[in-house]
C-alpha cells in the first residue's frame, strides 16, 4: 500500500501563519473539486488515483477517475485551498494546488499526466470540463464581494471577545447598539434598526450573539449576498460556520482578567461604579474521532464581571453630581421616604452589580472518506446563559445612581439550540442537503420588591455652578418580564450542475415554526410620578398609572422560503449569479376580534401581517490579470490582479413571532390588558404605609372614580396592524473592486453601496384627534390639540383623554410600514505590500450617508400624522480606522494598535414631556427661545447661561436656530476617537513555556492619556463616546390665561463632558493567557507517519520518505525564489548566487536528516515517541540555525521591487525573527507571537 502523503511541516507552519494573519475571509461553504485527467495524447485516463488534502487541516479525500477520466471530490465545510495528487500506473505522479480566487460554486482542475519527466502545474479555478457533482452545502458561496470575516482583532476590546455584535461593529460603517442590564448587544448596518439583521449557524436561524472566545468557527458578515438562498434580513447577516475537520488534535485553555487596580478613571467615573473586575476562563478542543471520517469540535467559556452597586443610598456626592443630582436633594428624598415609610432596600438586594455569562458550542462531523457518494452528518449544539443583577427594571432601563436598591431587578437570559445536518446524493448526482434544528430561549426580569413604584423630578444646583433636572426612582420595580420562545426549523437544498459546468442550479426551501409566550405583567402595582420633592412630601402626585390585570399572550408563526438560483460561468474569469427568492409568513394565532374598533376607526384589530414577498437578485464577479506577487512554490496558485463584484437585488426581512405580541394582549376587550391613567386632580393620594401592610389597598380607580373628569380614564388601549403593513425590505446595489497599485506597493479596495429601504415601521395613534385647540404664540405658533382646560396648571401635564376621538379607548396604536430611508455607503481601504516589520498597517475610510423618513408621533412640531425627511441620528457618518500591527520591541514584545475616529451623533432639542397633547412622550421638539425676547426672568437667565457656557455643540446648534422650532437632528455631538493597544510577549524571552500566549491589552489608552495630561478633575473626554442629553426644556406649569407653558432650562443639554455624565468607555489594562495543552502539531505529523504499519493501517515509512518529511519541514527560500526567476527578473549574478546558497543549504540539510531518517526507519513497533521526536527536533534546530546564518545574504541579493513581489510565505522565512522562533518552537504550532 502506498503511504498517504502529508503536507511538509514548513507548509504547516505557513498554514498557521496565513490563517492567523490574513485579513481575507476563508470560504464558508463546502467545496467540490472536479476535473478530467488526460494523457500525452489528450485521451482520458481511467482509474487514476486522485487525492486532495486540505491546506490547513491535512484532511485527505480520495477518488478514482472514470472511463472518461473524470473525478469528483467533496469537502464538507471546505476551506477553499487544497493540494491535489495524481497517480496512475505508467504515468509520472503529479501534484499541484487548487485555490478559490473568489466565491465559485465549483472548483475545477483538469490536468494532463506525462509519461516522462514530471512537471508541476499552477492551477486556478476554471469553468471548463465535464459535469461535476454539486458540493455539500454550496448555499454559502456568493459573488457579491460583501463578505467580511469577523475576528477578535485589535479593534475589538478583549472583554468583548466572542461578542458577534462587537465584532461586526469593528467594520467601518457599522454601528454598535449596546445592550443594557444584560441584554444582548445589537448592531446597525446601513443605518437600519438592529432587528433587520439575522444570525445563522450552519445555515439555520439562530438567536446567538455570544460564542466562547476559543470557539473554532468561521464568522462572516454580509450586507449584500447575491445568492438568493440567503435571506430573512434587510440589514445584514452574520453567518457562523463550523470549521472543517482536522486530522490534528488541538487543546487550548485560556484566561482573561482585569481589576480596579488596572483601571484609570476620573473622579466622576470612579464615584459612579465604573471600576469593575472581569474574570474569564475557557477552552477548546478539536480533532479527529476517526481519521478523514469523523471529527469533533467543542469550546466553552465562563465570564463574571462585577463592580460596586452604587445607588442613591451609597453613592458619593461626586458620583451623584455626575448623574446630575445634588447630594442634599438625595438626603431630602431619603428623609421623605423614611417619614412616609416607603421601603428603599430589601435584604436580598445584592451589594455588587454583577453579570455572569456561560457559553458553550460543540459539533460533531461524520463524513465519508470517498467522494461523490455516502451520507454526511453534522450535529451541533449551542448554549448561552447570562444573569445580571441588580438592574433598573427590565432590560436597558438606565443608571442605578438615580434609584434606590428596592427598585431593581434580577435579569436572566437562557438560550439553547441543537441542529442536525444531513447530505446525500441521488438521481443523476443531485445533492440533497437537509438541516433540522430546535431552539429555545427564555428571558426573565424579576423585581426584588413587590411594591408600587414612584418617580420624582428634582432640580439641583451643583457645586460647579450648573443646574440639572433629573428624575429619581423609588419604591418597587414595576417591570417584571418573562418571555419564552421555542422554534423548530427545517431546510433543504438541492444542487445540480450542467453538463458543461457553465450553470450551477440551486433550489432551496426552508420552513420554521416559532412559538412565543409573553407574560404582560408590567405596572401591576401602579406607578406614581411627582413634579418636585415638595409635592412628594405633601402627597400631591402629578400622575398615577396602573395595569389592572396581567395577561399572558401567546403567538405562533409559520414562516418559510423558497429560492431558485443559478451561477452562470460564461468564461473562466466571469461568473454571474441570479435568481429569485420567495418568503412567506403566517401567524397561527390572531388577536381576538373587537368589532367596535372596526365601527369606530375603520380597522380590524385582528388583522395580522401575513404576506408573500419576492426578492430577485443578480450579481457578478469578474477577475482580470495576474497579481504582481509570484507563487510561493511550484504548483501553488497565483491570484488574479483584481476582482470586481457588482450586483443589485432585494433583501427582505422576516420578523419573529413576537411581532404581534402587543396586538394579542391589547385588544380593548374585557379580557385584554386594562389600565388606569390619572393626572392632576384625578391622581389618587398615595398611602405608602398601608401598601406595606396590604397591597390590596392599592388604588384601582382614579381619585374621581376613574371617569369623572377629563383627568381620569380607565379605558383600555388597542394595538392593531395596518392592512397595508409589510415587513421591511431593501432594494440594494453594490460595486466592489480591489487591486495592487503603484508597482505593487499598496493594495487599494473600494466599495460603494446604495440601499433604498422600504416598509420601514412606525406607529400612529388612530384615536388621536388632530384638531388644533389653540396655538402657542411665543413658540412659533406651535399647535396644541388639547383644550387649555385639560392641562394641569401646576405641572403642565396634559390629559390626553381630551384629544381622543373616542373616550372608550386610550390609544389605538396602528402599526404601519409606510416609511422609507436611503443609505449610501462608500468604503476605501489601503494596505501596504511590504515585508518591513514596521510598516504593517491598514487604513480604512467609510462615508455613510443615511436619510430617514419619520412621522410626528416620533418627532414633531406640528401634525403628528405628518411625515418628514431628516438626517440619520447615529454617529459615524464619517469614520476613519487605522490598524497598525506587529510593531516590534527588542524581540521581546510586539504591539498592535487600532485607532478609530468618527463623526459624532446627531441629536434634537426636545421638551421632556407631552405638550401638544398627542399622548407621546419626548417627541415634541423644543422651541429655542432667544433670551433677549423672553419675559420670564428665570428662563431668560437660564437660556443665556446655556448659550454662554453650555457645551460647545449645544451652543452652536442653539445659536443657529434662535426663535425657531428645533429641527430633528439639528445638533451634532463632537467627533469621537477610540483606541486599543495590544502587546504580545515572547514567552521564550521571559523564560516561560513557548506554547503560552501572553497578551497585555490597553483598552482606550486615549482615556488614560486624558487623565495623565489633564488630571482626574479636568478630563476632556478623550476616547469617550458620551451620549448628549437631548432634553432642552422641562415643563413646570401652564398659564391658561396666556395659553403658554412654563419651562425650566436644562443646563446640561447637549453636554458630553465627563464631569456631567456617568457614561464611560472604560480605560483599563487587562491580561490574557492562552496555553496549547495538546501535542504539538509537528509531533502529531511525525507520529502519524511512524505509526503506519506499527498498529495503524498503512505501510511503514522508508528512510527516504522520512528524510523527505524532515528536510521539507524547513523551507529552502532560495530554491523557491529561483523557481520564479523569470517573474522576478533575476539577473545572472542574482540567480547564480541564489543557486549557490541553495545548493549549500540542501547539502547541509541532507547531512543532518540522513542519519535521523535511518534511525526513524528502524524504530520498533513499540517505540519511544519522546526519543523519536527529540531526534527530529534536534535535526530541525540545527538546520534552521544554518538558514539563519545565510538569509541576510539572500535579502541583500534582492531589490526592493523584487521583495515586494514575494508572497508572505517566502518573505516570512527571510525574517530571522520567524526562523528563530521556528528553531526553538514546534513547526506549525499556532502562536500569535510567531506570526508577525
Amino acid at each position: 500500500m502506498t503511504p498517504r502523503r502529508i503536507l511538509p511541516l514548513w507548509w504547516t507552519f505557513l498554514i498557521a501563519l496565513v490563517c492567523w494573519s490574513s485579513p481575507t475571509l476563508a470560504q464558508s461553504g463546502s467545496d467540490i473539486i472536479r476535473g478530467r485527467v488526460t494523457g500525452p495524447d489528450s485521451q482520458p485516463i481511467q482509474n487514476v488515483q486522485v487525492k486532495a488534502t486540505s491546506y490547513s487541516g491535512s484532511v485527505t479525500k480520495s477518488a478514482r477517475t472514470d472511463r472518461n477520466g473524470r473525478f469528483t471530490i467533496i469537502f464538507v465545510n471546505g476551506e477553499g485551498d487544497y493540494w491535489l495528487e495524481f497517480a496512475a500506473l505508467g504515468y509520472v505522479p503529479k501534484r499541484f494546488e487548487i485555490k478559490k480566487v473568489g466565491e465559485e460554486e465549483v472548483m475545477l482542475a483538469d490536468t494532463r499526466m506525462a509519461s516522462s519527466i514530471a512537471t508541476l502545474d499552477q492551477v486556478n479555478v476554471t469553468a471548463n470540463g465535464a459535469r461535476a457533482l454539486p458540493n455539500r452545502n454550496a448555499g454559502n458561496t456568493d459573488v457579491g464581494g460583501g463578505e467580511r470575516a469577523l475576528t477578535t482583532g485589535a479593534a475589538v476590546p478583549p472583554d468583548q471577545a466572542g461578542n458577534l455584535s462587537a465584532m461586526a461593529a469593528s467594520i467601518p460603517g457599522i454601528q454598535l447598539i449596546p445592550g443594557m442590564d444584560g441584554a444582548s448587544d445589537m448592531f446597525s448596518a446601513l443605518g437600519l434598526s438592529g432587528d433587520q439583521n439575522n444570525t445563522n449557524f450552519n445555515g439555520l436561524g439562530s438567536g446567538l450573539n455570544t460564542l466562547p472566545p476559543d470557539a473554532q468557527v468561521r464568522l462572516s458578515f454580509n450586507q449584500f449576498p447575491w445568492d438568493v438562498s440567503r435571506g430573512g434580513f434587510s440589514g445584514a447577516q452574520v453567518s457562523i460556520q463550523s470549521i472543517p475537520g482536522s486530522n490534528f488534535s488541538f487543546r487550548n485553555q485560556s484566561a482573561y482578567g482585569t481589576a480596579p487596580e488596572l483601571q484609570w478613571t476620573d473622579a466622576e467615573a470612579d464615584s459612579s461604579g465604573q471600576k469593575s473586575t472581569t474574570l474569564r476562563y475557557g477552552g477548546g478542543a478539536r480533532g479527529p474521532i476517526a481519521m478523514d471520517k469523523a471529527f469533533y469540535n467543542a469550546a466553552y467559556s465562563y465570564q463574571r464581571r462585577f463592580a460596586d452597586a452604587l445607588t442613591l443610598l451609597n453613592a458619593s456626592p461626586v458620583g451623584l453630581a455626575a448623574a446630575g443630582v445634588a447630594s442634599d436633594s438625595v438626603t431630602r428624598l431619603l428623609d421623605i421616604l423614611g417619614q412616609q415609610k416607603v421601603p428603599v432596600s430589601v435584604a436580598k438586594t445584592p451589594s455588587l452589580n454583577a453579570t455572569d455569562q456561560l457559553s458553550l458550542q460543540t459539533n460533531i462531523d461524520l463524513t465519508p472518506s470517498s467522494s461523490g457518494a455516502g451520507h454526511s452528518f453534522t450535529l451541533g449544539t449551542n448554549g448561552f446563559y447570562s444573569k445580571t443583577r441588580p438592574t433598573l427594571g427590565g432590560f436597558g432601563s438606565g443608571s442605578l445612581l438615580t434609584t434606590v436598591p428596592s427598585r431593581t431587578n434580577n435579569n436572566e437570559i437562557m438560550l439553547g439550540s441543537a441542529s442536525l445536518r444531513h447530505s446525500n446524493y441521488f438521481w443523476f448526482g443531485i445533492l440533497s442537503q437537509t438541516n433540522l434544528g430546535v431552539s429555545a430561549q427564555r428571558v426573565e426580569s424579576t423585581p426584588f420588591l413587590q411594591y408600587p413604584s414612584g418617580t420624582v423630578r428634582v432640580n439641583s444646583t451643583l457645586e460647579d455652578g450648573s443646574s440639572s433636572i433629573r428624575s429619581l426612582s423609588f419604591g418597587g420595580s414595576q417591570t417584571p418580564f418573562s418571555q419564552l420562545t421555542q422554534a423548530l426549523q427545517l431546510s433543504n437544498t438541492l444542487s445540480w450542475y450542467s453538463g458543461n459546468n457553465k450553470h450551477a442550479i440551486k433550489l432551496t426551501s426552508n420552513l420554521s415554526r416559532e412559538h412565543n409566550t409573553n407574560e404582560a405583567n408590567s405596572n401591576l402595582l401602579g406607578s406614581y410620578s411627582f413634579n418636585s420633592l415638595a409635592d412628594l412630601e405633601a402627597g400631591r402626585p402629578a400622575s398615577y398609572t396602573r395595569t389592572l390585570n396581567g395577561i399572558t399572550g401567546a403567538t405562533d408563526q409559520l414562516s418559510g422560503g423558497i429560492s431558485l438560483g443559478d451561477a452562470w460561468r460564461p468564461t473562466a474569469r466571469l461568473q454571474v449569479q441570479y435568481g429569485v427568492r420567495a418568503d412567506a409568513n403566517r401567524f397561527l394565532y390572531r388577536p381576538q376580534n373587537n368589532p367596535e374598533i372596526r365601527s369606530l376607526f375603520g380597522v380590524d384589530n385582528d388583522y395580522v401581517p401575513n404576506a408573500v414577498y419576492f426578492s430577485p437578485r443578480v450579481g457578478m464577479q469578474w477577475t482580470y490579470g495576474n497579481s504582481p506577487q509570484v507563487a510561493f512554490a511550484p504548483g501553488a496558485a497565483r491570484p488574479p490582479l483584481a476582482v470586481i463584484h457588482a450586483g443589485i437585488g432585494i433583501f427582505q426581512n422576516v420578523g419573529p413571532a413576537t411581532l404581534i405580541n402587543s396586538s394579542v394582549v391589547n385588544t380593548g376587550l374585557p379580557n385584554s390588558t386594562r389600565s388606569l391613567a390619572c393626572v392632576g386632580s384625578g391622581a389618587p393620594i398615595p398611602d405608602w404605609d398601608s401598601y406595606n401592610r396590604d397591597l390590596g389597598t392599592l388604588p384601582t380607580t382614579c381619585a374621581d372614580g376613574t371617569s369623572g373628569t377629563v383627568f381620569s380614564t380607565g379605558a383600555p388601549s388597542v394595538v392593531a396592524f395596518d392592512r397595508n403593513y409589510r415587513q421591511p425590505k431593501s432594494v440594494r446595489s453594490a460595486v466592489d473592486w480591489s487591486s495592487p497599485i503603484l508597482d505593487n506597493r499598496f493594495v487599494l479596495g473600494a466599495q460603494g453601496v446604495y440601499s433604498l429601504n422600504l416598509n420601514q415601521t412606525g406607529s400612529v395613534d388612530l384615536n388621536f384627534a388632530p384638531t388644533t385647540r389653540f396655538t402657542i404664540d411665543n413658540e412659533g405658533g406651535r399647535p396644541v390639540y388639547a383644550p387649555a382646560s385639560a392641562i394641569v396648571p401646576t405641572t403642565g401635564n396634559v390629559a390626553s383623554v381630551a384629544t381622543r376621538r373616542s373616550d372608550k379607548y386610550q390609544r389605538l396604536s396602528l402599526q404601519t410600514s409606510d416609511l422609507r430611508s436611503t443609505s449610501t455607503n462608500f468604503v476605501f481601504k489601503l494596505v501596504p505590500v511590504t515585508a518591513n516589520k514596521y510598516l504593517k498597517w491598514q487604513l480604512t475610510y467609510s462615508l455613510l450617508d443615511v436619510r430617514d423618513q419619520f412621522n410626528g408621533f416620533s418627532s414633531t412640531v406640528g401634525d403628528p400624522f405628518a411625515k418628514e425627511w431628516g438626517p440619520h441620528l447615529a454617529s459615524g457618518r464619517h469614520q476613519f480606522q487605522l490598524i497598525w500591527s506587529s510593531l516590534p520591541l527588542w524581540d521581546l514584545m510586539y504591539f498592535n494598535v487600532a485607532v478609530g475616529v468618527k463623526s459624532g451623533q446627531r441629536f434634537t432639542p426636545l421638551v421632556a414631556g407631552d405638550i401638544n397633547g398627542d399622548g407621546a412622550f419626548l417627541n415634541d421638539r423644543a422651541f429655542v427661545f432667544d433670551p433677549a425676547t423672553l419675559s420670564d426672568p428665570t428662563v431668560r437667565a437660564s437660556m443665556q447661561e446655556l448659550l454662554d457656557n453650555g457645551a460647545p455643540a449645544a451652543r452652536k446648534c442653539l445659536a443657529a436656530q434662535l426663535n425657531a422650532l428645533a429641527g430633528r437632528g439639528s445638533c451634532q455631538a463632537p467627533w469621537v476617537s477610540t483606541t486599543n493597544l495590544n502587546v504580545n510577549f515572547n514567552p521564550q524571552k521571559l523564560g516561560l513555556p513557548k506554547r503560552l500566549t501572553i497578551n497585555l491589552a490597553f483598552t482606550n489608552p486615549l482615556g488614560i492619556a486624558d487623565l495623565l495630561v489633564n488630571g482626574t478633575k479636568n478630563a476632556k473626554g478623550w476616547g469617550q463616546e458620551i451620549a448628549p442629553d437631548q432634553s432642552l426644556l422641562f415643563v413646570r406649569g401652564f398659564d391658561a390665561s396666556t395659553s403658554r407653558y412654563k419651562y425650566e432650562v436644562n443646563q446640561r443639554f447637549g453636554s458630553t463632558r465627563p464631569q456631567q455624565s456617568v457614561s464611560r468607555t472604560p480605560a483599563y489594562a487587562s491580561l490574557s493567557f492562552s496555553l496549547d495543552v495538546g501535542a504539538p502539531r509537528e509531533r502529531q505529523v511525525l507520529t502519524q507517519r511512524l505509526d503506519m504499519g506499527r498498529g495503524r493501517p498503512g505501510t511503514k515509512q522508508t528512510a527516504p520518505n522520512l528524510k523527505a518529511l524532515g528536510s521539507s519541514s524547513i523551507p529552502n527560500p532560495m530554491a523557491l525564489i529561483l523557481t520564479q526567476q523569470d517573474s522576478l527578473k533575476l539577473n545572472r549574478k542574482q540567480a547564480d548566487s541564489l543557486a549557490s546558497l541553495s545548493r549549500k543549504f540542501t547539502q547541509y540539510a541532507d547531512s543532518v536528516w540522513t542519519p535521523v531518517s535511518k534511525y526513524l526507519e528502524t524504530v520498533p513497533d513499540h517505540y519511544s515517541r519522546d526519543e523519536a521526536y527529540d531526534r527530529y527536533v534536534h535535526a530541525r534546530e540545527v538546520t534552521v540555525e544554518y538558514l539563519i546564518r545565510i538569509v541576510p545574504d539572500v535579502k541583500k541579493l534582492l531589490t526592493a521591487s523584487q521583495r515586494r513581489k514575494l508572497p508572505s510565505q517566502i518573505t516570512n522565512f527571510l525574517d530571522t525573527r520567524v526562523l528563530k522562533f521556528l528553531k526553538s518552537s514546534s513547526a506549525g504550532d499556532i502562536s500569535p507571537f510567531m506570526f508577525r
